[in-house]
């Protein structure tokens, strides 16, 4: 043995862990030992369903995020149609009331139609008229004219008496 303290220490030190790691090698090989041949085997099937556990809940998790996702999809597609629904009753509420304005203008052109040809028919009939009095007029003015002039000859001839067969001759003769 060495004389030195300090390496006596040194020595009783690794002394110390070579023993230290030889016993925990024979531990480890003789528990290895015990382990596999002590291992019952529902330990691997009871290993085997806790992985299938964790897996089943890890999916379960995630089918509740899909689900979660899901309902949020349909709340906001729900909103959507009952948004939709809204627009259709307010143009079907608009399209029924230009209905009941078209038919209501549509009547109105009708009558004002019938009124505008009962108008152009009094209208030609009233020019007809004026156009018959026109003529009528001038016809009664010729007469009239005729006749005056029949009494301003008649005048003058009973004014001046003189013999007829002069004034046939003073006449003149259309050929």
């Amino acid at each position: 043995m060495p004389s030195d303290p300090l390496q006596q220490y040194l020595l009783i030190g690794v002394s110390a862990f070579i023993a230290g790691y030889l016993v925990a090698m024979l531990g480890r090989v003789v528990s290895g030992r015990v382990k596999k041949t002590v291992q019952d085997p529902r330990d691997h099937q009871i290993r085997a369903l806790e992985a299938d556990l964790r897996l089943a809940e890890r999916q379960a998790k995630d089918q509740g995020t899909q689900t979660t996702d899901k309902q949020a999809q349909l709340e906001d597609a729900v909103a959507q149609v009952k948004d939709l629904k809204a627009t259709v009753q307010q143009a079907d509420s608009e399209m029924r009331k230009l209905k009941e304005d078209l038919k209501t203008s549509l009547a109105k052109t009708v009558e004002l139609r019938h009124e505008l040809t009962d108008r152009a028919e009094q209208t030609i009939r009233g020019q007809r008229q004026l156009d018959d009095l026109k003529t009528e007029l001038q016809v009664t003015k010729a007469g009239n004219d005729a006749v005056v002039d029949e009494i301003n000859r008649l005048n003058q001839e009973s004014k001046n008496p003189s013999d007829p067969v002069d004034d046939l001759d003073k006449m003149p003769i259309d050929d």
